[in-house]
């Protein structure tokens, strides 16, 4: 009777370990998949910003060019509405935002 009862609890956290183990790997899968995603969408957003003069009524001021392509990176997704980006972080994020709003 011992000698099952062993077997079957190392039966059980075997089945256990495996599950374990498919789940970390179905994880890091899908954080790799994720992590290219957003590099993909970067690869589209110029990272070379040069300011454009526009004139106004207190004199010239000096805007920033847009640096996202956002025609190319809405035909990947039409729902990009912005992108932040912080510097000193790791915050360089599209934004998405749909029509629907039924939550």
């Amino acid at each position: 009777m011992k000698d099952r009862t062993r077997k079957i609890i190392v039966a059980v956290l075997l089945v256990i370990a495996v599950c374990c183990a498919g789940y970390l790997i179905w994880y890091y899968a899908t954080a790799a998949k994720t992590k290219q995603s957003y590099d993909d969408a970067k690869k589209l957003v110029t990272e070379n910003v040069k300011p454009s003069k526009t004139d106004s009524d207190d004199g010239e001021q000096t805007k920033p060019e847009i640096p996202v392509d956002f025609t190319a990176l809405q035909e990947k997704n039409p729902d990009i509405y912005a992108w932040i980006k912080i510097d000193g972080t790791t915050v360089d994020y599209p934004v998405c935002q749909n029509n629907e709003d039924d939550w």
